[in-house]
């Protein structure tokens, strides 16, 4: 057999593996609904189910290098633009873009078929993907402190913006589709899904542009940038760490349309990937509830009092503030590219509390002496996250645990092998 019938062959069986659902009724009235703005869809795209990734899209021709992927009228999309039809007696104060594009769907949603926005709101998932800081607080308190202060950090914004809501709304408007007081259509689950949908699928768009495009009379509703937006299709769009794209607002025939150009190319019969930024594993874990098993993306995070914990040192005070002053506590990591600096300058500090100048250590070079007592701790910290990931893993199996969890679980098994990876890590290196 040729080398032409192989890949032929391979080509096959991977379409084996996918399911086509361009023939889905809900994806037949999105197309349908764009179309009626004068949408095509370019690129023979075909939506599919992928073993791995799920609901995406494939070519069936090969995408070359500066080829635009898609173009969605700047009408179709819901940005600060769209926002202007809200009532303006249903808010007390200003919100965020992201609170506000939530806000929106939400009611969107609540009209069923009254929206204008019907065909877009249905294809949108009706479940929430597996967000690790949608766990129980129980279970968030079970993890190792760098992925716990990720979470909580996700989950008070998450928090905040449903508080800020909740303030903003007047209680006395009433829907004009039912005439159901706001408070009653604005629930907390409603707002979950919303608030989800916009932070695993809104995109950045260029503010100034919107505020050209917008009332001047509605800005007074927001309190921060109105540089985020929906747009539909382009959304199916999957994630993948080698993509590469640009995407941008430009005027096409006098009309202003987001342009989405691949830089990366894509082979036919493929999958067809976009990059929704260079976001480590922790950060794709915490946004989108995924995660891509890659060495390249891997980070391996230490938390300083953790590291206090493992090296029984006893700052001094003179040690603490420098520390704490020049924020050498933050961004301790390793990654493939070693050690961070400011992990290294945390271990040499600790270990040297009568050096009289740490500085001229750390800004230069170490000596050969303080590298090696460095590393050797830095090994400890490594044997030390394994025992705490094994804990975490082990309290999932006795315990009965959300699919959120599991979710973080799976991410935990592979930084085991990450952590495998990074032992062979030496500072003196």
């Amino acid at each position: 057999m040729g080398r032409r019938q192989r890949t032929r062959n391979r080509n096959k069986k991977a379409l084996l593996r996918t399911i086509r659902i361009d023939h889905d009724p809900v994806i037949i009235k999105l197309k349908h609904w764009m179309g009626s703005y004068n949408w095509k869809s370019k690129n023979n795209f075909k939506l599919a189910l992928f073993n791995n990734t799920g609901r995406g899209i494939t070519s069936t021709r090969t995408l070359q290098t500066g080829e635009t992927l898609i173009e969605v009228p700047y009408e179709l999309m819901i940005t600060f633009t769209t926002l202007q039809n809200l009532p303006v007696e249903i808010l007390k104060t200003s919100l965020e873009i992201h609170d506000l594009l939530s806000l929106y769907i939400m009611f969107e949603r609540h009209k069923g078929t009254l929206s204008q926005w019907k065909p877009y709101i249905d294809s949108l998932p009706s479940s929430l993907p597996s967000l690790p800081w949608l766990c129980s607080s129980n279970e968030i308190t079970m993890l190792p402190n760098d992925v716990k202060t990720a979470l909580l950090k996700r989950r008070k914004n998450f928090e905040c913006s449903w508080e800020r809501l909740k303030r903003s709304i007047n209680s006395s408007w009433k829907c004009d589709c039912c005439q159901i007081p706001a408070d009653r259509v604005i629930t907390f689950n409603l707002f979950t899904w919303a608030y989800v949908m916009v932070n695993t699928r809104a995109v950045y768009i260029n503010p100034n542009i919107v505020r050209e495009l917008s009332s001047t009379d509605s800005l007074g509703i927001l309190s921060d940038e109105p540089c985020m937006a929906l747009c539909p299709f382009l959304d199916m769009f999957n994630h993948s760490n080698v993509a590469k794209n640009d995407a941008t607002l430009v005027k096409v025939d006098g009309k202003w349309m987001y342009k989405l150009i691949t830089l990366s190319g894509s082979k036919k019969h493929k999958e067809v990937f976009i990059s929704y930024g260079s976001h480590d594993n922790l950060k794709l874990l915490c946004e989108y509830g995924f995660f891509i098993p890659n060495i390249e993306l891997d980070v391996i995070v230490f938390d300083f009092d953790d590291i206090l914990k493992v090296s029984r040192l006893q700052l001094n005070e003179r040690q603490y503030k420098f520390i704490k002053i020049r924020k050498f506590d933050e961004l301790l990591y390793v990654d493939k590219n070693g050690v961070s600096f400011n992990l290294k300058a945390v271990l040499f500090v600790m270990l040297n509390p009568f050096v009289p100048d740490w500085c001229l250590r750390i800004f230069s070079e170490y000596l050969m002496d303080d590298l090696l007592r460095m590393d050797a701790l830095f090994k400890e910290m490594l044997s030390w996250k394994v025992s705490e990931i094994e804990r975490v893993i082990k309290q999932s199996i006795d315990s009965a645990v959300s699919d959120y969890f599991k979710t973080i679980v799976s991410y935990l098994k592979h930084q085991l092998n990450a952590i495998k990876e990074f032992a062979i890590c030496t500072i003196h290196s």
